[in-house]
């Protein structure tokens, strides 16, 4: 259908094709947060579809007044899952966010990504002083004094969503492991459990060597996911291409990511390079932590180790529960702890509106989406709520401090519920 493009956009034709598809019976409508939120036909993916086809086919001229609609999309496959022709809409999405934005945008977007994303010791570094600056609590006073927000609306979002500013990051191998040989196993250190939730990547590494699984723990860059949310397609295969590459060399069987985004992104490089014919071999690699400790034997509770009985539930991040469908595994391990109650999260895998960075682009809109969650939290009377993403642990967990539930409800990662539980 390509002759109903402009010339222009004739680029993105088999986005478009993709787009066509729907035929806007409204199912997409029932799952979607955002139209589930604020009822506007806009922000829903039947919306945002014939908003993407409008502008290709010229029918509306300025695609900047459509950034909002684009932008607000979670990206969370909710809708895609339901769907009948099962239209692809986050990669209509990826396309729709780059040709509402200006060159300008566009082109500093893609300066920021290759200049930290590629080799993160820069990210390292403007992380580590941006981290420091949040200790000296000036960035709370002024939040809080309101001048936050005036200078950057993002900024004074992250100020509250961020609790804990940690200054040292990732991961290593235990000194004292008590695996030899060489390891099969690479850790993908995901850039928001790494900088965000050292300790969570600490704990993964000690589950694996209470396991007798040796692991590496190599510098790598980002999967990609981060780019390719913002509309930059080509940056975002170069990355998959270098982690490819990179992980291709270490020759391991595994690579397992500490976050459940990382890991849904990575598992869809073959989607996102069809021609590469090494993407397919690494997806198949590619494991969460739920995924890949199911598969081996359990752990028997370290001597001494002593735990209080306590109610646990869980909440699926969107690029493994509605991306590929990714739901058994943590289950299973959390059932089978000694003295874990566990209860099933209603809804468990509808979007907490964290979504990586989404949180501070729309928190307004984040906040709504989050508190349909909450309220499916506090209904399943569970104390302790488990997810495996970044950016689940940190919205869910801003959302309990504004509820109050400190003492009540606790919001961690696997790897570190494991170890508290004694399996490590």
């Amino acid at each position: 259908m390509s002759e109903f493009i402009l010339p222009q956009f004739q680029h993105l034709k088999r986005e478009y094709d993709a787009a066509v598809r729907c035929n806007r019976c409204g199912f997409c409508e029932t799952v979607c947060p955002t139209y589930t939120a604020t009822g506007k036909e806009t922000l829903s993916p039947r919306g945002r579809n014939q908003a993407f086809r409008n502008i290709l086919e010229g029918k509306l001229g300025d695609a900047a007044a459509a950034r909002d609609i684009f932008s607000t999309c979670l990206t969370c496959h909710a809708c895609t899952n339901v769907c009948f022709a099962q239209v692809p809409v986050v990669r209509i999405m990826g396309a729709a966010r780059k040709i509402s934005q200006t060159p300008l945008q566009n082109a500093l977007a893609r300066a920021a990504f290759r200049a930290l994303l590629f080799n993160r010791r820069a990210l390292s570094v403007v992380l580590w002083l941006a981290f420091l600056l949040k200790r000296t609590l000036i960035p709370r006073v002024l939040r809080l004094a309101g001048v936050l927000k005036l200078i950057s609306r993002p900024l004074a979002a992250a100020e509250d969503l961020v609790e804990e500013a940690p200054l040292s990051f990732g991961a290593c191998p235990p000194k004292n492991s008590n695996v030899k040989g060489n390891a099969d196993v690479a850790l993908f250190s995901g850039c928001g459990v790494h900088y965000l939730f050292p300790g969570a990547s600490q704990a993964i590494v000690d589950n694996l060597d209470a396991r007798n699984t040796a692991i590496r723990c190599p510098r790598h860059s980002c999967c990609g996911l981060i780019p390719q949310s913002a509309g930059d397609v080509k940056t975002a295969r170069e990355l998959a291409e270098k982690n490819i590459r990179d992980f291709g060399s270490l020759r391991v069987k595994t690579v397992l990511a500490s976050d459940d985004s990382c890991a849904g992104f990575m598992k869809s490089y073959p989607a996102l390079l069809p021609d590469n014919p090494d993407a397919g071999s690494f997806a198949a690699k590619v494991k969460n932590l739920s995924e890949f400790l199911v598969a081996l034997p359990p752990v028997a509770p370290r001597p001494g180790a002593s735990a209080p009985p306590v109610k646990v539930t869980y909440h699926d991040p969107c690029q493994m529960g509605n991306g590929h469908k990714s739901f058994s595994s943590p289950r299973q391990i959390l059932k089978n702890l000694p003295g874990v109650q566990y209860v099933e999260l209603e809804e468990a895998n509808e979007c907490c509106g964290g979504a990586g960075t989404y949180s501070l682009k729309h928190p307004e809109l984040a906040d709504e989406v989050l508190e349909k969650k909450l309220q499916n939290i506090e209904k399943s009377g569970a104390e302790v709520v488990v997810t495996q993403a970044a950016s689940c642990l940190l919205h869910i967990a801003y959302g309990s401090r504004k509820k109050k539930w400190s003492g009540k409800i606790r919001v961690v990662h696997l790897a570190e519920f494991l170890s508290e539980r004694g399996s490590t």
